[in-house]
């Protein structure tokens, strides 16, 4: 069931008005399963954020170096949908240095398959400047597909793993 179902039930002779919503119309069993789920995808994508930083040789989710300061970040999600585990890997990097140029980086996979599904480039150019926060530059691949092929946006394109009771 999706969403919130509204029903009136008959008790002896008083009328009760029950609301009952996704998480609510399941059983307790069932919510402690998906709740489980939830949980393990979030230590699961955790350690896909840190292996993605050990392998890249990033010792911070904040790092600043002579010539670039970058944060790292990661969403995670478990999609009942799909009953996959998936997280969005994230990066924004701006130069120190002479162009003061910005980048932003968004990767989605699915975390037990350690498939990247999808990924975002974003070059939003440089401080100061008329076009800044542009992009100036913008890479989107879904699928194997560039997101203009799907005629959707990134966001459009990972809402479904992401987030519940979206479909692709």
């Amino acid at each position: 069931m999706k969403g919130i179902l509204k029903t009136t039930v008959l008790v002896g002779a008083v009328a009760l008005q029950v609301t009952l919503t996704d998480n609510a119309a399941s059983t307790p069993k069932e919510n402690n399963a998906l709740f489980e789920l939830r949980k393990r995808c979030a230590k699961d994508a955790a350690d896909l954020f840190a292996q993605h930083l050990k392998d890249n040789n990033i010792r911070s989710t904040k790092q600043i170096t002579a010539i670039a300061r970058n944060v790292f970040g990661y969403e995670s999600h478990y999609s009942p949908n799909f009953n996959k585990c998936f997280a969005v890997l994230k990066m924004d990097s701006s130069a120190i240095e002479k162009l003061h140029h910005s980048l932003h980086t968004e990767d989605l996979w699915d975390v037990m398959a350690h498939n990247k599904i999808g990924t975002l480039w974003l070059d939003l150019g440089v401080f100061d400047t008329p076009n800044y926060g542009g992009p100036l530059f913008n890479m989107c691949l879904f699928n194997e597909k560039s997101c203009k092929q799907q005629d959707k946006s990134w966001d459009e394109l990972i809402a479904p793993y992401m987030k519940d009771g979206t479909s692709p």
